[in-house]
């Protein structure tokens, strides 16, 4: 593509141009060098939708259900009868030992399914900037659904938990949900443009996720304290399963399927990043704080939902399940559709930097009103302050998008979920282990802890922004802005 100097523009914000044709196919988002179809757009967050129900059922269930059979298992010795009775001096002991099993359960769980995951999200990840998304998607969903439905296996026919090892690891060999997540990502991202259209298509995609966690978390729970977690996660299995079919037939990639290999892929990457003279590219330090910031969000907030959840099935809470669930949904309701709200609103005064700081101080005041609470209130008071936790992945992952050739948004995103679940799992080691230890002493420092991470992250972010305000920064920006600009005209 030229511009009206007969230049070429760069590589990186190369674009086809859109057609003004108001149809099915019309674009959706306007403002960027790309633009995303109706159908595309829709079709993306249906299946962010189903997976997101299916995602918070097992989420849902599967803390409760380890602490739930661990707790009867213990209840079956004569000298532990009271092990479930939550609140009670005389079951104290056995709950503190369910809640630490549990924990340590988890933990080792986690540790398989992660560990195999790790080199199937570098292959699938890359790889996918060369098959495109839809296969790397169905991978995903095919896997989780085995995971989903062989855990129902095990609690319909009380089977022992260690056979939950075999649904971990093939869960790990399709990259587990982070794989998901990381081609859902990229697939949103080669279809819009690099402006604050592909933070808002981040943002609506959120808003998908949030719908899909809320109205399952709220019916779940009910589901869960009447028939118990068969059924849940018997449904959450095919609702994936049906999900991977409509990414088989339907999903179509917006990128340009080639034949190149991956070694190539990594060539071009290594140029891009080695090229000092480019001035459409920040230092390699903004790549790797920005990173870094993510890693450190990453840690405590995909470790939280299954600590949050056993602090509050044991003393002084003791919810059922039917409440976890309540409370969940409305959590979920805050995080994940005020939050995107809250985000559009903003991303029209502030840039997506600024957005994440917010959201990692909303975040730093969620995990210190967890810490200190002991009523209800409290946790009610903490899920409240922390409506804009989840502004920080969604802002920060289009700001690095932004700043990447077009055709490696596989890559990049491969390399943020990579580093989720190295964070993960480190978070998963360091936060189990503490909550393990201390529960019965001091449960609200694992939550410290937490809160300390996003405060290393905020610093991080905020380095960022003071460069992008510095001379040099502000010269980068325009100079991309500028091209845009271009483009977007180019293509009207």
């Amino acid at each position: 593509m030229q511009n009206k100097s007969g230049k070429n523009l760069p590589h990186i914000l190369e674009s086809s141009a859109c057609t003004k044709d108001i149809s099915e196919k019309s674009p959706l988002i306007f403002n960027g060098s790309k633009q995303t179809t109706w159908s595309g757009f829709v079709l993306r967050n249906i299946v962010m939708i189903l997976f997101a129900i299916s995602f918070s059922t097992f989420m849902l269930c599967k803390p409760q259900f380890l602490y739930k059979r661990i707790s009867d298992n213990l209840s079956k010795d004569t000298l532990n009868k009271s092990a479930v009775t939550c609140g009670q001096i005389n079951g104290s002991l056995a709950e503190d030992k369910s809640q630490t099993e549990a924990t340590n359960l988890n933990w080792h769980f986690s540790m398989v399914q992660l560990s195999i995951s790790v080199p199937v999200i570098v292959i699938l990840g890359i790889y996918s900037d060369v098959i495109g998304r839809k296969y790397c998607l169905f991978i995903s969903l095919i896997a989780n659904g085995f995971l989903y439905g062989w855990t129902a296996l095990v609690a319909a026919l009380d089977l022992p938990l260690s056979y939950l090892y075999i649904g971990y690891a093939v869960s790990g060999l399709g990259g587990a949900h982070f794989n998901f997540f990381a081609n859902m990502t990229a697939a949103v991202a080669d279809s819009t443009g690099a402006s604050k259209s592909r933070s808002l298509a981040f943002a609506i995609l959120y808003l998908s996720a949030g719908i899909g966690l809320s109205s399952s978390e709220f019916v779940e729970g009910y589901i869960i304290k009447s028939y118990g977690f068969v059924w849940p996660l018997a449904f959450a299995s095919l609702l994936l399963l049906f999900a991977s079919v409509l990414v088989l037939v339907f999903f179509k990639d917006e990128i340009e399927i080639t034949r190149s290999g991956i070694r190539n892929i990594l060539t071009n990457l290594k140029t891009f990043f080695g090229d000092k003279e480019n001035i459409h590219r920040f230092p390699k330090w903004v790549y790797v704080v920005s990173m870094v910031g993510l890693l450190l969000f990453f840690a405590p907030n995909d470790n939280r939902e299954d600590i949050e959840t056993l602090m509050e099935l044991r003393s002084p809470f003791c919810w059922d399940s039917q409440y976890v669930g309540w409370f969940q949904s409305a959590e979920s309701a805050i995080h994940m559709l005020a939050g995107p709200l809250l985000i559009m609103i903003l991303q029209r005064f502030f840039s997506d930097e600024t957005i994440a700081v917010a959201g990692m101080v909303s975040g730093m005041a969620f995990y210190l009103m967890f810490a200190v609470a002991v009523t209800d209130w409290m946790i009610y008071a903490g899920a409240s302050s922390g409506v804009l936790i989840l502004a920080v992945p969604p802002c920060l992952k289009a700001s690095l998008s932004k700043m990447v050739p077009p055709d490696f948004q596989g890559s990049l995103f491969a390399a943020v979920y990579l580093l989720s679940v190295i964070s993960t799992m480190a978070g998963s080691t360091i936060f189990s282990n503490i909550y393990a230890h201390t529960q019965t002493s001091m449960h609200g420092l694992t939550f410290v802890v937490m809160a300390g991470f996003n405060l290393v992250a905020l610093v991080c972010i905020v380095s960022v922004i003071a460069f992008k305000k510095s001379d040099r920064g502000l010269q980068i920006t325009t100079a991309i802005i500028n091209i845009n600009e271009s483009e977007t005209k180019n293509s009207a």
